[in-house]
């Protein structure tokens, strides 16, 4: 996969587990989508703080944090656009390397998943 190419989420994350419930994995078999994820910005970060929804507090009492990822799902029967072909990126609080930054070309949204998780379309 390079810069450019068009790429469609690999078959073989839903046939095999054609067995199991949807309920019991993170594949949403009857949808035919998978999830990815990306990077809140800082506009969304603020946002969430200038929301008028009161934020509360966790169990401890300290006050809750911001999310840091999105999730955005990804269609089997879809073609996406390869916007870097080996990232790494800070999804939540970890740095996760063997990524892939693909653009959906419906939403125009970019996301990172897997690169086994993709095959050339």
């Amino acid at each position: 996969m390079r810069k450019g190419d068009l790429v469609k989420l690999n078959p073989d994350l839903f046939s095999m587990f054609e067995t199991t419930s949807s309920a019991l994995s993170i594949f949403d078999m009857r949808a035919g989508r998978y999830p990815a994820t990306r990077p809140l910005s800082e506009k969304e970060i603020k946002d969430w703080y200038t929301n008028s929804q009161p934020l509360g507090v966790n169990s401890a009492g300290e006050s809750r944090l911001p999310p840091r990822t999105k999730t955005i799902y990804l269609y089997k029967d879809r073609f996406y656009t390869v916007v870097k072909a080996r990232a790494r990126a800070t999804l939540g609080w970890t740095v996760v390397g063997g990524l892939t930054k693909v653009m959906c070309s419906f939403t125009g949204e970019e996301v990172y998943i897997k690169r086994k998780n993709l095959v050339p379309a």
